[in-house]
């Protein structure tokens, strides 16, 4: 899922997807890219699809353009997220974050991985 903070364009490097592919039932090889076909949508628009749909980033070919987008993802606090928090932010973000948003980041437990009833952190 992802919401387009800006128009995404084949020119300025908007998501592609190879249709179907996760009906394929393998890995994607270097030659599946050329099958892929980009997402156009304009600004404002929420993109979703299945993600096991074989997709990656286009290329930005424009020279004053830019794309952005907000992707988001969820998983319950016991599985070990796709990207590892700990090591991606900047140790700022931890010493001013919200209980809020330390929980919703992984640095801060609640449910399943307490400790003696209380976050490790």
């Amino acid at each position: 899922m992802a919401w387009c903070l800006d128009e995404f364009t084949a020119a300025n490097g908007g998501t592609r997807v190879v249709p179907r592919s996760h009906l394929r039932g393998r890995n994607p090889t270097p030659a599946d890219a050329d099958e892929s076909v980009p997402i156009t949508a304009p600004l404002g628009t929420m993109m979703v699809f299945e993600s096991r749909v074989w997709h990656r980033t286009g290329s930005n070919t424009t020279a004053s353009s830019h794309r952005a987008g907000l992707f988001g993802w969820y998983t319950r606090p016991i599985y070990r997220t796709q990207e590892n928090w700990f090591l991606a932010l900047n140790a700022s973000v931890r010493e001013n974050a919200s209980d809020t948003l330390l929980q919703l980041l992984a640095y801060k437990t609640e449910g399943l991985g307490l400790v003696n009833g209380r976050s490790p952190m």
